[in-house]
């Protein structure tokens, strides 16, 4: 939110997209996702009992995992547009950048170079 925040502050209107569906061929990287998040939280309940709490907030934030109520409920409670993606948000964002929906699209990863989304910028 406060990234949502700042790009509103500086006039810009976020859109949201979020994730749908499972595509049945990455599966194997869904179960890999899930058993990472798993250990991430694991690693930041140590982190946590040794009193070192800058490591325990990174982990904790790489265990997230947001579920579709808890995203449409912060949604609905501060106005955001937001789109959900038949499949994964990556390619939805590139086509909303290539069909002059949106200006740029700023996104944690590179995925969507390989797509060719138009204008990128990077979170890290």
């Amino acid at each position: 939110m406060h990234r949502v925040n700042l790009l509103r502050y500086h006039g810009v209107r976020p859109i949201l997209v979020f994730d749908g569906g499972y595509l049945p061929m990455k599966s194997e990287e869904e179960i890999k996702r899930s058993r990472s998040r798993k250990e991430n939280l694991q690693r930041a309940v140590e982190h946590e009992s040794l009193g070192n709490s800058k490591a325990a907030y990174e982990y904790y934030q790489k265990a997230v995992d947001i579920s579709p109520s808890v995203a449409y409920e912060l949604i609905q409670k501060e106005n955001i547009d937001y789109v959900v993606a038949p499949y994964e948000a990556d390619a939805q964002m590139t086509f909303l950048a290539l069909s002059k929906n949106v200006d740029a699209v700023i996104t944690e990863d590179s995925d969507l170079i390989p797509f060719g989304c138009p204008r990128v910028s990077s979170l890290s």
